[in-house]
């Protein structure tokens, strides 16, 4: 299977439990013979080589005001234009609230792909706006 996985933030560039989890399913989803991309905002990090089993795109993001106040959440362009001229099985988004994830869904149901969204966190709302 060929899954494209979006998520605002990845382990190692980010230490956190989503950026953990996505990474960790990355690399077992990809040891069990799936074709496994992850595509995330690229980040400023000294990391130069990961020794991993699957696709990493990183794109350009822009930061917008909020950004700055340590409250990210990534307007990134290329990302979803990777999306569109792509051809995956199966579209996994995470964190329901960031754009990365919002317009991710929207290309992958324009393109009549299945689309799965991992909500993040131990307050998440769910409800009609989200």
């Amino acid at each position: 299977m060929n899954i494209y996985r979006v998520t605002q933030a990845l382990y190692p560039y980010v230490i956190g439990g989503s950026p953990i989890h996505c990474h960790e399913l990355s690399y077992y989803q990809s040891k069990k013979n799936n074709q496994v991309t992850v595509l995330t905002p690229k980040r400023n990090s000294k990391i130069e080589e990961l020794n991993i089993n699957y696709n990493l795109k990183q794109y350009k993001w822009f930061k917008l005001p909020w950004d700055f106040y340590g409250m990210e959440n990534p307007i990134c362009p290329g990302l979803w234009w990777e999306l569109l001229k792509s051809d995956f099985d199966l579209l996994h988004a995470h964190s329901h609230l960031f754009f990365t994830t919002f317009f991710s869904v929207i290309i992958s149901k324009i393109k009549n792909k299945q689309t799965v969204v991992t909500i993040h966190g131990v307050k998440a709302v769910r409800n009609k706006a989200t």
